[in-house]
């Protein structure tokens, strides 16, 4: 996928730009100093980046990272090596951003990792040290004033970025293509990510355009109608891992049926552990629901309706 420098949004006290590609990368712009939202996969989206703010005569003076996924804080260390400045993140998604082996050993039940998940698309080359924790409300960096929106779901602490009218939403929503093509969206919570999606109607009565991670940037309206169908999508997921319990079944039993009815046929390990993932968050929802239960026979562990 190309990438591109877009200017966003002009506002009162600066203007906004994104870095679209495989994963987005936002830019707040006053005067000379540029705000950076996201650092991208590596350190060819930290030299883009470089070079675009130079286009615009701006060099970045702060580094917000809006959740702990390898394709949005791997190039944060060659982006501070050629531009010193403090990384902010929140709290729980800063121990992965520090310490980048965690999110394999996170995908891998928290066994250490099997090769295919040590590649920087799920292990960042380096970490970044976090200056300062991300606090849900106002911030105020240098020219720039800045509203930190909770977001979590599909990362255990994501936030979003607003300014002005502009909401920097990480990936809270995906776009329709992604939908498409990753029909089993990566989810650490699903009953926190539809509570999230839930609360875009309001979001959208104060910012008027959103860019997700991926994808290109949307307008209130659109972004409304990715929110539902993103919400549709973790209903569905959730409806078919209940099906799946037909009988009592294993957390990969469940994912092969569940893959099968997408017409999925996984190339590789991370793809099947990346939607595992997201079947044990249907299962954690169904638990909390009093829908399903696990249980242990056999020395198995296996789920079943209640």
């Amino acid at each position: 996928m190309g990438v591109r420098w877009q200017h966003l949004r002009e506002g009162r006290s600066g203007r906004a730009y994104g870095l679209l590609g495989g994963s987005n990368l936002g830019a707040v712009v006053s005067g000379e100093a540029a705000l950076v939202i996201d650092a991208g996969l590596d350190k060819d989206a930290a030299r883009k980046l470089i070079r675009a703010l130079e286009g615009v005569e701006a060099r970045p003076v702060a580094l917000l990272i809006t959740h702990g996924h390898a394709d949005h804080f791997g190039g944060a260390a060659a982006l501070l090596r050629r531009a010193p400045m403090p990384l902010y993140a929140p709290p729980f998604e800063a121990h992965f951003i520090e310490e980048p082996r965690l999110e394999p050993l996170f995908l891998h039940g928290g066994a250490a990792a099997i090769r295919s998940l040590q590649g920087k698309f799920t292990q960042a080359r380096r970490g970044a040290e976090v200056t300062a924790f991300l606090a849900p409300g106002p911030l105020e960096i240098g020219p720039f004033r800045v509203e930190i929106v909770p977001l979590p779901g599909h990362a255990p602490r994501q936030v979003g970025i607003g300014w002005e009218e502009v909401l920097f939403c990480g990936d809270a929503l995906f776009p329709q293509a992604t939908l498409d093509r990753h029909p089993i969206l990566f989810c650490h919570d699903l009953d926190a990510w539809l509570e999230t999606l839930a609360a875009f109607p309001a979001l959208m009565a104060r910012y008027r355009l959103v860019l997700p991670g991926h994808g290109e940037p949307v307008e209130a309206e659109e972004a409304l109608a990715l929110a539902e169908a993103n919400a549709d999508r973790l209903r569905e997921i959730r409806a078919r891992v209940l099906e799946a319990l037909r009988v009592p079944a294993s957390p990969e039993a469940i994912l092969a049926e569940v893959a099968a009815a997408y017409g999925l046929d996984f190339p590789s390990p991370p793809f099947h552990l990346l939607s595992r993932v997201t079947i044990l968050a249907a299962l954690t929802s169904l638990e909390r629901s009093g829908e399903a239960e696990p249980f242990v026979v056999d020395n198995r562990l296996l789920w079943r309706r209640c």
